[in-house]
């Protein structure tokens, strides 16, 4: 127990700071400490939903899959809080029912788990109203407040009037598209993508097209060629001749 208290004591600390980064880490050593205590120690099946619903929160829905497959059958009983932070997590991996796991979120949850379905639902909805703006120029509140969680559509409206986007007396939200942030870059990335440049204004200055070199003359070809000609050649068959022995 004496070695226990300190990661569970930084685990608490860095949940009731919200600082869900940091607590991943630490949660995912106490999945390898306990690896081999007993699936009916209490503790355990505590632990696991926790690092579930921190896998949720983080959106890490791969680590969230497999985590639920090693979790030893024995710790998934009907009705645990375990098998009630997988229904959320099949919800959203699936992504087949939003609202519904925004129903199981409000659901009741003990003092341990609570903090974190509130941190998951509010996750949840900032990533909808992301993913709203990206799809939507308009969307009825009615949609709106079933898609991200919210009780009422007057928490809808609110949610949305900070977005900076209009909702008239009709109901409808027009969604207003903000521009991309430019990413500002900063040391070895600033560095990697000015070398990028250079090289590829080298690559273009080596590989320019200059003016066409002129051509040059085949002499094999028949526009060089001069054949000799027939008064030339029988004159060098005469001198051909002369130039043998006499007979006598």
């Amino acid at each position: 127990m004496e070695l226990e208290a300190p990661l569970e004591g930084m685990l608490e600390e860095k949940l009731r700071a919200g600082d869900f980064q940091a607590a991943r880490p630490i949660i995912e050593e106490i999945e390898l400490r306990d690896a081999d205590a007993p699936s009916t120690d209490p503790r355990i099946p505590i632990v696991y939903a926790k690092q579930l619903f921190l896998y949720l929160i983080l959106n890490d829905m791969h680590n969230a899959r497999h985590l639920w497959r090693r979790i030893d059958d024995s710790c998934k009983t009907d009705g645990s809080e375990l098998v009630k932070v997988h229904a959320v997590a099949s919800l959203l991996w699936q992504r087949s029912d939003i609202p519904g796991a925004f129903n199981l979120l409000r659901g009741e949850w003990s003092e341990t788990l609570k903090p974190l379905a509130t941190a998951l639902r509010d996750g949840l909805q900032k990533r909808q109203l992301s993913l709203f703006e990206k799809a939507y120029t308009s969307v009825t509140l009615s949609t709106a407040t079933a898609a991200l969680g919210f009780t009422s559509d007057a928490d809808t409206a609110a949610a949305c009037t900070a977005q900076g986007w209009h909702v008239d007396e009709a109901g409808v939200i027009r969604v207003t598209k903000r521009p991309a942030a430019v990413k500002e870059l900063q040391g070895f990335e600033q560095l990697e993508m000015l070398s990028h440049h250079v090289t590829l204004l080298e690559r273009q200055s080596v590989t320019k097209i200059g003016p066409p070199a002129p051509a040059t003359p085949n002499p094999f070809s028949s526009a060089n060629a001069n054949p000799p000609s027939s008064s030339s050649s029988s004159s060098s068959s005469s001198a051909a001749v002369a130039s043998l022995p006499s007979a006598n």
